[in-house]
């Protein structure tokens, strides 16, 4: 099943980006945006709904997928790499709280963000 969310990550992803598993079930997009912090949205909004499709085991078992989602911002949400994934954890863990897709920054949104949060992880 890992290895079909990770397949359909890369598919999501533009050729810029980059999809990593970190381990267990845990994975981690960076997503360039050169046209501002928020650009990533679109990216992320199509990677959530690859991975939330069924999948269909070799053994013929349907099974759902969900993401536990988080974002972070370079260099808004940290400077070093260990900063902006704690970022994102705790972006994730917020939504997670509270059940959410909107996007949950840990010190609040840089100014004038009021966005939609849908993607895996991506910091």
């Amino acid at each position: 099943m890992l290895v079909e969310v990770a397949r359909r990550l890369t598919v999501a992803l533009r050729t810029t980006d980059t999809a990593a598993r970190l381990g267990g079930d845990e994975f981690v997009l960076i997503v360039e945006c050169p046209n501002g912090p928020f650009a990533s949205d679109p990216v992320c909004k199509k990677v959530k709904a690859a991975v939330s499709e069924s999948i269909t085991l070799d053994n013929g078992v349907v099974v759902s997928v969900g993401a536990s989602v988080g974002q972070a911002v370079y260099p808004h949400d940290g400077i070093e790499l260990e900063q902006t994934l704690r970022a994102a954890d705790q972006s994730m863990y917020a939504n997670k709280a509270t059940r959410t897709d909107l996007r949950t920054h840990p010190h609040g949104p840089p100014r004038g963000a009021l966005h939609w949060n849908g993607g895996v992880s991506c910091a």
